[in-house]
């Protein structure tokens, strides 16, 4: 049992290796040809960009989300003649968002990036 945790542990200490993030130099961030573009530490002549448009993804023309409604029925006094309960609840609601930058603008800030 001890073997089969060590062995689980060493697995994702290994992955964690190869799921570092990128490193951003957010203080060093401009804004050029309308996106936000972010320096790397590792190299300051590479650049990332934060995405320019949000939108509502779509599925058959209607829109992609999900409800979950929970309720929690309150307990019924005994000798109680009616048929509605009191109830706790509520519910959540999430929908599916998408994060779009058109090419042309991811071009024309490279072009301008290297201007520079």
């Amino acid at each position: 049992m001890k073997l089969k945790i060590l062995l689980i542990l060493t697995f994702f200490g290994l992955l964690g290796h190869q799921l570092i993030a990128q490193q951003v130099l957010m203080d060093r961030g401009m804004q050029v040809e309308g996106l936000w573009c972010f320096p790397t530490h590792a190299d300051s002549t590479r650049y990332v960009y934060m995405p320019s448009q949000a939108r509502l993804a779509y599925q058959d023309s209607l829109p992609l989300f999900s409800y979950l409604r929970y309720m929690m029925e309150k307990p019924v006094e005994e000798g109680s003649s009616t048929s509605i309960n009191q109830a706790d609840g509520g519910g959540l609601l999430h929908f599916v968002v998408l994060y779009d930058t058109p090419a042309e603008k991811i071009e024309a800030a490279q072009a301008t990036l290297q201007k520079q």
